[in-house]
């Protein structure tokens, strides 16, 4: 970056606090995103402004890493709602719990035999119970949440 005064004019442009964080999504998703199009990252016309409420976004567990990485090309020429974006490209994680513990209660009641050896393999079950959770909604759901809802939910059954 120091041989690019326009890359570092552009870097410091974007008001993030945290410099190290930035730096990292930074060179990973919008240089990079630039070099696949073999041109400079300040050419690429994202408003620096986007970058910051992007990750924001990503800060305020609206979006997952994953759908940053999707949201960043989607900024190149961008002017309006990054929130709004974001949901019209079905980028926001699901962090609603009810809706999250209806389909893992689902999941569980569809997979019973399985279930069943929560009491003796509770690492196997649960990594199954997330991973099928993931995979009904496409890996949308907040892991954090997701996790919490599938242990509570788990447990339940076998009190």
């Amino acid at each position: 970056m120091l041989d690019d005064i326009h890359l570092a004019n552009y870097f410091d442009s974007i008001s993030y606090p945290d410099k190290d964080k930035l730096s990292k999504i930074f060179f990973a998703e919008v240089v990079s995103l630039a070099n696949s199009k073999e041109m400079k990252a300040y050419h690429l016309n994202i408003d620096p402004e986007n970058i910051t409420k992007a990750i924001n976004l990503l800060d305020e567990e609206v979006i997952s890493g994953k759908s940053l990485k999707k949201l960043i090309p989607l900024l190149v020429n961008f002017k309006g709602d990054i929130k709004k974006l974001a949901k019209q490209n079905s980028l926001e994680q699901i962090s609603d719990p009810n809706l999250i513990s209806n389909i893992i209660k689902e999941i569980i009641k569809t997979n019973s035999e399985l279930v069943k050896e929560y009491p003796t393999r509770q690492e196997k079950v649960l990594k199954f119970v997330l991973g099928k959770l993931m995979k009904d909604t496409g890996g949308q759901v907040n892991p954090t949440v997701a996790n919490e809802i599938a242990i509570k939910s788990l447990d339940e059954v076998f009190k």
